[in-house]
């Protein structure tokens, strides 16, 4: 009887949850704080340096997409100083969560871009094909052939990053994996990946065994992301019922080949929205890193005195680097 009220109550608070958040996509309110980088709790030097904006101011352009109805356009964050400067910049393509369109978290994008990338978002809010992200990498390899524009010449399309959170983050890996330009992508980012059991009911298919760039992948330890509590069995359920519990993250750790550098780790306290702007000190480090050569950056993550592994906010990180 009591475990039968555990399971009740556990289902009952994920579907509130759910729920919530499904109100939340119906709105156009941002999903990120303008200051999410000043508010962000961190614990350690890295994390504190790479969450904080970098010295690049921003200048922002945007292009009409082809599919206007879904897409809508193409929103693109970039170094002030492109405008100047004689040389080529790394890019970071965003995939969208769930209703959750590029213009409600441009601080994200921003924090990126002040950091030395070309940072590319869109209007789609159904994002898990990756499709989107490639045709803008097609509008760049537009953009970087026309003299008219401020990015003529100065994109560097041999160093490129996908990043993406919750169906966003299939969409990012189906981006790298299906799409006719994965080839360009040198590093992956993911944020609360949906469970291969979630993705299957949504029909949202994605193979991690076909990642062959380093992949760090990231997720929180609430109760949405991560399920609840209880005895073995309903906590079991709770986790199936959640988007990217730990056997998940596990799971999806294991099928990426082993010769893949890869780094995965949970967010303690975070939940699923939370993991858009927590997380993101150490996404930068890692395109900072794998990007743009940033040796120090890579010292979150490699060899057994990495920062993430020794954070007290980080939890169950495992790593082959």
């Amino acid at each position: 009887m009591i475990e039968t009220l555990e399971r009740i109550a556990i289902a009952a608070t994920v579907a509130v949850a759910v729920l919530g958040a499904v109100e939340d996509w119906k709105t156009d309110a941002p999903s990120v704080a303008q200051d999410y980088y000043v508010q962000t709790v961190t614990g350690g030097p890295l994390e504190e340096k790479y969450t904080a904006m970098g010295d690049y101011e921003v200048a922002y352009a945007e292009y009409p997409a082809a599919d206007l109805l879904s897409v809508g356009r193409y929103e693109i964050w970039y170094p002030e100083a492109m405008a100047e400067q004689d040389r080529t910049w790394p890019v970071v393509m965003m995939c969208n969560g769930t209703g959750v369109a590029a213009s409600r978290y441009t601080p994200i994008f921003e924090h990126l871009a002040s950091w030395g990338f070309v940072v590319v978002g869109n209007e789609q809010q159904n994002s898990w094909s990756g499709a989107d992200a490639d045709a803008g990498i097609e509008l760049l390899e537009d953009l970087n052939e026309n003299p008219s524009t401020v990015f003529y010449h100065k994109l560097d399309l041999e160093r490129v990053g996908a990043a993406g959170h919750s169906q966003g983050a299939i969409g990012a890996i189906n981006a790298v994996t299906t799409q006719d330009n994965g080839f360009r992508y040198k590093a992956l980012y993911t944020a609360s990946t949906p469970s291969s059991l979630y993705a299957q009911t949504l029909n949202w298919a994605y193979d991690v065994s076909q990642i062959r760039i380093p992949y760090l992948m990231a997720a929180g330890t609430g109760l949405l992301d991560a399920g609840g509590g209880g005895t073995d069995e309903v906590a079991q359920q709770a986790q199936e019922l959640s988007i990217s519990p730990l056997w998940s993250q596990e799971e999806n750790y294991k099928n990426v080949p082993d010769a893949t550098p890869k780094v995965r780790a949970r967010r303690m306290g975070a939940d699923h929205a939370e993991m858009l702007p927590w997380a993101d000190g150490y996404m930068t480090a890692w395109f900072m890193h794998w990007l743009q050569g940033d040796a120090q950056a890579g010292e979150a993550f490699f060899g057994p005195d990495a920062e993430l592994a020794h954070n007290p906010y980080w939890q169950d990180v495992e790593k082959n680097i």
